[in-house]
Parts: structure tokens; C-alpha cells; sequence
């Protein structure tokens, strides 16, 4: 008899590759493995038997997701994916964690020490649900870890300005991401934590034409071979005036290749300084008085991890110095890695020890469930049309705004899967023949992929 494990993912290029290192553990127990976008696995709640679902995140405003999870006897596990550099203090907790999705869940993974100290301190009582695992995204660091040796100093640029700057759309004051990330707070919204939110929103738009003036003037020195990365959620359209023949944009190779082909990596607020620091490459960030008044919303994970610049003739002495910070102690504390174990097995046996199947066998790779499927579309359709027709009415715009930002940001964040695609991945990371030429693939009708060994 198969367990089953299903994991929703959210942004394909960030997820997918560690997810599919996590379910190789899987897998050769004779688990069953489901995987998807949210929206291609969340309409099938009712229509799996007991299962393990590993969800990227429990913010508070989908805590609506665990309770249906719970009801039909699922079991909750959740790694955040954004945990790795949280906002400071109790805000940043209280962005991703609730005390019902707490009490909902069944395991909770955290990246590092920091990171379960500090949900930890605010959710004391859940302590018996929490294991520091690191992970597998780790897990994928160490297995590709080299230096290249570039000709002229090669610099990756991570743009992290989705507030300030998102996809899609054109906005005077508040943002898409702004409205959806203010949705994410659920029961924890609070004046003090929306007054927050607009502040990281201000030190986001100043640090985005801060960073544009200082790219401008280092493009033309012509100097530097530089790559720009933009946020997932973020429009490349706003860094296009600066390419030219040392200057390109691409956020579509794999991130952790771009690293190890950098020289230097220059960043601001980013988790991608902790993967920099990682693979002992030179980071930087802008930071000067003028941002000592958004503390309060810098984390202080990237700060500490980087070498701060001031200007930009500042960054240009930076750039100069080949010497680099020593991060180990800090790493240490927010990453759990060891050498001789790896998150992916700590995260399967922990999940295998604690989850207790029912002995059903049932999923919805069958011809009823497209019902589910076409129910859960007419309500995001349903959704969609009352937002745009009830966004310009107070007091009621807000009950809906979360269909019409979902709907305008979710394409930039899932690229059509195809299964290729998957058992290339699976080729990158595994070597065992006999394990890939057993690999089974089935696709629903929705997009989510079934994986499985055949005996």
C-alpha cells in the first residue's frame, strides 16, 4: 500500500528543483508523490484519501486551506519558503504564522536556528510540532558547488522590489503585491502591521530608483560584465533601457548557476544573500543614513551577510576589493546543513515516522473529479468578475481584491510543466539507473503530475 505526498508549489522557478530532490527520498519507499501548481492540486482536496501534504507556506490569510485540509483528514506539514529571511521581530513572525494554522498543522520545518527561535518565541505553546530540518533547496546547493574564473568581473544583479514594482500592472500608490501581500496577514492584520507593510512598500520604491540611478552609471562605465535578475513577481520591463552588450537580463536560468558564474552578487533585502554567502561569493548592499529609518523592515539576516555601500563611488571601491566577509557563524545560525545528512532525509523521516495512514487508496486521476476541477474555476471566474465590477466600491472592494491580484500575478509565477521538463530534473540530480528508468509519470487534466516507481 502507497502513501501519498502532495506538494503545491507557488513560483515554479523557485521550487520546483528542490521539490523534486525532496520526493527522490520518497519515492524509493514506494510513496506516491503528487505535485502542481496550488491551483492545479488545491480543487482536489476531497478527492485524495489521507495523505501528507508539504505546503510551501501557512501565511494567515489562507488558513481557509488548512481547515478543508483538516476536515477531510489530511496531514499538514509546511517548510516556509520564505522563512529564510523574515521581516524583524514579531511582524515577521506574524506575516507567515498564526495561531490557527499552527493548531491546524501537524509538522513545522525550519530553515535554521533563527528561524525556529523566532516563531518559537512568539508561538511557544506548538513547540512539540516544530523540527529544524534546513532545506532541500540547501540540499541543492551543496550538490552544485563550483567556481568559475571570469575574464572581467562578472556582476548579478537580484532585484527585490515586488511591492514597488510588480508585474503587470501600473499603480500610483499601492501595489497588486502590496493588496495581496496585505491579504496574506489574515486574522493578524492589524493597524500596526499594515502601517508596517506600507513602510517596507516606501523602502522598497526609494531602494528601486536608488539602485536604477546606480546601475545606470555602471553600465556605461562598460567595465563589468552584469546580469539582472528580477523578482519572480517583479516587471523586467522597468530594467530594459540598461541593456546593451555587458548588460543583459535574465531571470530564467537556474539561480544557484548564476551565483557560482558571478564574481560579485549585489542584492538589497534579498534571501539571495544567504545562498551568496553560501557559495563564499563577495555581497553587496546599498545602505546608507538615509535607511536607517526603514530598520525596522530590513531584515537584519542580508545586512549582516553583505558589505554595505554607501553611493555609488562607494560601490565602485567595493567592487575594486577581492577580499571577502567570513559568514560562517552566521550561516551556521540561519542554515541547518551537515555534511554526512542532507534536509530532504531528515524532512522523509520525520514525516514517515509521525504520518499514520488510513489504508484508503483514493486520488483524483479519475473522470469525476474534472467536476471539481470545473467548480473550482467557475468560483475564481465568479471571483475575478466581482472584483473588477466592485473595486471602485468602498467597504466591499476588499471582500474580492484577492481573485483580482491573484489572477494578474499567477502567470508570471507558473510556466506551463511538462514532463520532460520533470525527468530531466530528476536526471540532474539522481544517478541511480534503475531508480530513473523505474520512474512513472501520469498528468491530470488540471496540470499536476502523479510520480511513481513501477515494480
Amino acid at each position: 500500500m502507497s502513501k501519498k505526498l502532495i506538494i503545491p508549489l507557488e513560483i515554479k522557478k523557485r521550487e520546483l528543483l528542490s521539490v523534486i530532490n525532496l520526493s527522490i527520498n520518497f519515492l524509493k519507499e514506494n510513496w506516491v508523490v503528487y505535485i502542481g501548481q496550488k491551483q492545479q492540486v488545491f480543487p482536489f482536496i476531497k478527492n485524495f484519501s489521507r495523505s501528507v501534504w508539504l505546503l510551501k507556506s501557512i501565511v494567515p490569510g489562507e488558513n481557509n486551506i488548512l481547515k478543508k485540509l483538516k476536515k477531510n483528514n489530511h496531514f499538514i506539514s509546511s517548510l516556509d519558503i520564505e522563512g529564510l529571511v523574515p521581516s524583524n521581530g514579531k511582524y515577521g513572525v506574524l506575516q507567515r504564522y498564526s495561531e490557527t494554522g499552527l493548531k491546524l498543522s501537524d509538522l513545522i520545518f525550519f530553515w535554521g536556528k533563527n528561524h525556529f527561535i523566532n516563531v518559537k518565541r512568539i508561538f511557544p505553546k506548538f513547540q512539540n510540532k516544530y523540527f529544524v530540518t534546513g532545506s532541500p533547496i540547501i540540499d541543492v546547493w551543496q550538490k552544485k558547488f563550483f567556481h568559475k574564473k571570469n575574464k572581467k568581473k562578472k556582476i548579478l544583479f537580484i532585484t527585490s522590489f515586488p511591492l514597488a514594482n510588480p508585474i503587470g500592472v501600473k499603480l500610483k500608490d499601492e501595489s497588486s503585491y502590496l493588496r495581496l501581500s496585505i491579504s496574506a496577514f489574515g486574522e493578524n492584520l492589524s493597524k500596526k502591521n499594515l502601517k508596517t507593510l506600507k513602510l517596507e512598500y516606501e523602502v522598497q520604491k526609494k531602494a528601486l530608483a536608488d539602485y536604477q540611478k546606480i546601475f545606470e552609471r555602471l553600465v556605461s562605465t562598460n567595465k563589468f560584465d552584469i546580469c539582472i535578475r528580477p523578482h519572480p513577481m517583479e516587471n523586467p520591463e522597468t530594467w530594459k533601457n540598461l541593456i546593451s552588450k555587458k548588460c543583459y537580463i535574465d531571470n530564467k536560468s537556474d539561480l544557484n548557476d548564476q551565483i557560482l558564474n558571478s564574481d560579485i552578487l549585489i542584492h538589497f533585502n534579498s534571501t539571495v544573500s544567504v545562498q551568496s554567502a553560501f557559495n563564499k561569493k563577495k555581497t553587496l548592499t546599498l545602505f546608507n543614513k538615509d535607511y536607517k529609518k526603514f530598520l525596522e523592515v530590513l531584515s537584519d539576516i542580508p545586512l549582516k551577510l553583505s558589505e554595505t555601500f554607501y553611493s555609488y563611488e562607494n560601490l565602485l571601491k567595493k567592487i575594486k576589493i577581492n577580499k571577502k566577509k567570513n559568514n560562517t557563524n552566521l550561516l551556521n545560525k540561519v542554515l541547518f546543513f551537515k555534511k554526512n545528512s542532507n534536509s530532504s532525509n531528515i524532512i522523509f523521516n520525520t514525516i514517515n515516522k509521525k504520518f499514520l495512514d488510513d489504508g484508503y487508496i483514493q486520488d483524483p486521476f479519475n473522470f469525476f473529479s474534472i467536476l471539481n476541477l470545473m467548480e473550482y474555476i467557475i468560483k475564481r471566474k465568479i471571483g475575478f468578475f466581482l472584483g473588477v465590477l466592485l473595486k471602485y466600491i468602498p467597504f466591499i472592494k476588499n471582500k474580492f481584491d484577492f481573485h483580482l491580484v491573484s489572477s494578474k500575478l499567477g502567470k508570471a509565477k507558473w510556466s506551463k510543466l511538462h514532463k520532460n521538463e520533470i525527468k530531466y530534473l530528476y536526471k540532474s540530480i539522481e544517478k541511480n539507473k534503475k531508480f530513473l528508468s523505474s520512474l512513472k509519470f501520469e498528468k491530470h487534466v488540471s496540470g499536476m503530475y502523479k510520480i511513481y516507481l513501477t515494480k
